[in-house]
């Protein structure tokens, strides 16, 4: 690939059952792990374009219907009269249908991989807080997901989504 070319682009979602009050309160061996990842991830031929952690889903602000309400519809806990299961959740697990056939089996160099095979598609729905993302360029769904599995989580799971572009 050219230096003019770019590679597709994916989001990297990371959710968490119980998200750390801050980034510094996250395990010491999640933080280490964290400093690692992006060379770890530029070693497969990735590139990590941008990521954060997340602010506690108390602190946000939902916006439905045009009409702003404090905390996070998708944290599972109804805001108003607004709950997470009024979304439809096409492409998810809650929903049972699965993202497609990418095949998802160890990623290569045998210890990058953390945690248990993925899930196909979110898990929305089940309570969990969005707690940080990464954009990153892989070469296809197959690489990002590889990419996606050597992100360390406390309690949680990723997902790994494309980018839609024209």
């Amino acid at each position: 690939m050219g230096p003019s070319e770019s590679l597709p682009q994916f989001l990297i979602l990371i959710y968490e059952r119980q998200p750390p009050e801050s980034a510094r309160a996250a395990p010491p061996t999640v933080l280490e792990a964290h400093l690692h990842l992006p060379r770890q991830i530029a070693e497969t031929g990735a590139r990590i374009i941008a990521g954060n952690a997340l602010g506690p889903a108390s602190h946000a602000v939902s916006i439905r219907d045009n009409v702003p309400v404090g905390g996070s519809l998708a944290s599972g806990s109804p805001v108003g009269d607004a709950a997470v299961g009024d979304a439809p959740l096409g492409g998810s697990v809650a929903s049972g249908s699965p993202v497609g056939d990418a095949a998802v089996g160890d990623a290569p160099g045998g210890d990058a991989a953390v945690g248990d095979a993925p899930l196909g598609g979110s898990v929305a729905g089940s309570g969990p807080t969005l707690a940080g993302y990464f954009l990153v360029e892989a070469s296809d769904l197959d690489h990002a997901v590889w990419v996606g599995r050597m992100v360390p989580v406390i309690d949680g799971w990723v997902e790994v989504r494309p980018v839609l572009t024209s």
